[in-house]
């Protein structure tokens, strides 16, 4: 039988225990704003809503982050407001009918 020793003790490997642990990294609660470079490309950060701690923190450029911020929204909610746009623009088409 081979024999297996560590820092001069011999081991008996089925007397061996493994206890596998497992961290998830902790979840990033951050939400960054960013300037487009002159070639399109993200050039640098403008501002940082932190969510992290305690409370929510705000760091850099207010206005231009909230500027993009919102045109982020229109952008991701464009189809639905002409969606919305259509139906207001035939109901008012259905009331001319109706006169």
């Amino acid at each position: 039988m081979e024999e297996y020793t560590y820092e001069g003790q011999v081991i008996d490997p089925s007397k061996l225990l493994f206890t596998p642990t497992l961290e998830l990294p902790k979840q990033n609660y951050n939400i960054t704003f960013h300037r487009a470079g002159d070639n399109g490309f993200v050039a640098q950060e403008i501002g940082r809503l932190d969510f992290n701690g305690p409370t929510m923190k705000f760091d850099g450029d207010l206005e231009e982050s909230a500027k993009l911020f919102f045109e982020w929204v229109a952008k991701a909610f464009e189809g639905r407001l002409k969606e919305e746009y259509q139906r207001g623009y035939e109901d008012c088409l259905t009331e001319e009918a109706k006169k």
